[in-house]
């Protein structure tokens, strides 16, 4: 994904109609990939690469996860983490938000730099 800059997005009662093909897609995608990549070894993190956090808060007592709106906050613990942990490494990773507040984005961070 990536920041939305052109088309507009679905109403909601418009994409509901395509919930189920996206959930049956997104689950079959999912697994196919995983398989490639399950056994692989751990590969650099390079410029054009991009990860995608969905920020969740656990409930221990209930065992209970729901999707946090805190996502602003949890990108400026990780990249004082970052910071501190990585100081004079230049392929640091670079924490970004997203225009969801539940989401974190990761990048490579020398070429951003």
């Amino acid at each position: 994904m990536g920041l939305l800059s052109l088309g507009t997005p679905l109403q909601w009662e418009e994409a509901k109609k395509y919930a189920e093909h996206v959930r049956k897609n997104g689950i079959e995608q999912f697994i196919s990939i995983w398989r490639q990549t399950k056994d692989s070894s751990a590969e650099p993190f390079v410029w054009g690469d991009e990860l995608e956090y969905i920020v969740v808060k656990f409930n221990p007592k209930d065992q209970t996860a729901h999707i946090s709106l805190d996502a602003a906050k949890s990108i400026k613990v990780l990249q004082q983490e970052e910071m501190d942990a990585l100081a004079n490494d230049d392929n640091r990773q670079v924490y970004k938000s997203n225009a969801h507040m539940h989401e974190v984005w990761r990048d490579p961070g020398a070429v951003l730099n």
